[in-house]
């Protein structure tokens, strides 16, 4: 089975696990989830929006199935 991840908003990479995103985020282009209007979430359901968040869920999911949201009003609650 192929599987594809996300690709990065703002180049062509493609990183392979949500705290993988988060990190790339920060360190190339120096930003975050939140700044970037974003969020991901994991194949069971639990959304991540920081890296706290991803590291957190990481531990208890291993979630490789990730897809990537735009943030709206509801999620910034």
């Amino acid at each position: 089975r192929i599987q594809m991840t996300p690709q990065c908003i703002l180049c062509k990479m493609y990183p392979k696990t949500p705290r993988g995103y988060t990190e790339h985020l920060e360190r190339h282009h120096k930003t975050t989830l939140l700044e970037s209007g974003i969020y991901l979430a994991c194949s069971c359901g639990v959304k991540y929006m920081s890296e706290s968040h991803t590291k957190r869920h990481y531990k208890k999911c291993y979630g490789h199935e990730f897809t990537l949201h735009k943030l709206d009003e509801d999620d910034m609650d």
